[in-house]
């Protein structure tokens, strides 16, 4: 597969490739040198909560979770008692 460097040094990724890898928007990319090669990855995630069915759920360390739930909580209860 070729690409071509455009003039301000931006290169396309493919939406074939962009789909396989999982790549979307906004996407951060960690840039590594090799011999004279470029490598991009996506830069891994530490973001511990997700969204799932309009409830975000944290899937980290339970000790350092309280605020946030607690602030979610009062957010949705909020939400759904009309308030």
């Amino acid at each position: 597969m070729e690409i071509t460097v455009d003039n301000f040094g931006r290169i396309l990724i493919p939406l074939a490739l962009r789909k396989h890898i999982g790549l979307k928007a906004g996407t951060i990319l960690e840039v590594e040198e090799s011999a004279s090669k470029i490598i991009l990855k996506p830069k891994e995630e530490k973001n511990l909560l997700r969204v799932k069915e309009d409830i975000v759920v944290y899937s980290g360390d339970i000790e350092n979770s309280g605020d946030f739930i607690r602030e979610e909580r009062e957010k949705r209860t909020k939400k759904l008692s009309g308030i």
